[in-house]
């Protein structure tokens, strides 16, 4: 039996294939040319192969909270030991799937204070990691523009990290726990600054 030719419809227009016999070549070189957003349906898996390379750029991806393309999320840590007082602190962080990055700077006013061992929550919940010591960051502490030392951020569960400051005075170099004299005397203008990376629950 030979094919009907009919002329392709318009766009908007539906084919019923009861009425009409299409030849298949017909209607894949139209769909090869012709796709667009509305023949695509919303849960259609497409596979990243059939992607061309370059396409998807920064300027694609969502900019939702927690989204590839989103900005970093304010958020303020609750701390234990430290009191920001009139200082400036600045803490923001952005979770993509299960990866959480964090940055926290806090430069001190006259009514900043450290007391003890600091400590300081996380943005979300992380994962309960192996070892008694893990390091989820680091960091540097900034003596008023004197002197600067190097910080570890050590998780102390998965809602909490704990600020140490690496002494170099002995053999091998150890981490110190923070204080109201330690590393320095602490004061307006000093700086404490934060970086940490972990796994959420």
């Amino acid at each position: 039996m030979a094919n009907i030719s009919v002329s392709l419809p318009s766009d908007g227009e539906t084919i019923d294939v009861a009425d009409y016999n299409t030849p298949i070549n017909t209607v894949v070189n139209e769909i090869n040319g012709g796709l667009d957003n509305s023949n695509i349906a919303a849960a259609a898996a497409i596979a990243g192969s059939k992607l061309a390379d370059a396409t998807v750029t920064n300027a694609k991806l969502a900019t939702g909270a927690g989204e590839p393309g989103g900005a970093w999320i304010t958020w303020t840590p609750t701390w234990t030991n430290l009191t920001v007082g009139n200082g400036t602190l600045t803490s923001r962080y952005t979770q993509v799937g299960k990866t959480v990055k964090f940055r926290i700077t806090l430069v001190f006013g006259s009514t900043s204070s450290i007391s003890g061992t600091v400590s300081h929550s996380l943005p979300a919940t992380s994962v309960a990691y192996a070892g008694s010591f893990p390091t989820i960051g680091y960091g540097s502490i900034l003596d008023s523009g004197t002197a600067a030392f190097t910080a570890n951020l050590i998780l102390t569960n998965t809602t909490t990290a704990n600020v140490r400051v690496t002494n170099t005075t002995a053999t091998y170099s150890t981490l110190n726990t923070l204080s109201a004299t330690v590393p320095m005397t602490w004061t307006t203008g000093d700086e404490l600054m934060i970086i940490g990376e972990y796994e959420a629950a």
